[in-house]
């Protein structure tokens, strides 16, 4: 899914995108992913599109994109 795709019903705020550029940046962090790779970008489209849908604490939102598996690139450039 792309980010054309994900329609949010009001306008993210500055406190909930700060939010999401958190969780973000301590889950490439902890997976030890470049912010600029494919399985970063992927995870950032998780990432908005669960908040998107409701997903809104960040400890969920950590959870959520945190558990997801490496795609079988990520895991031979580490």
């Amino acid at each position: 899914m792309s980010l054309n795709r994900i329609r949010f019903h009001h306008p993210v705020e500055p406190v909930e995108l700060a939010l999401l550029q958190r969780v973000f940046d301590r889950a490439c962090l902890t997976r030890k992913l470049c912010k600029r790779s494919l399985e970063a970008e992927s995870m950032a489209v998780l990432l908005v599109d669960l908040f998107a849908h409701g997903v809104r604490q960040e400890h969920h939102l950590a959870v959520m994109v945190g558990n997801r598996p490496l795609s079988a690139a990520s895991r031979m450039a580490q």
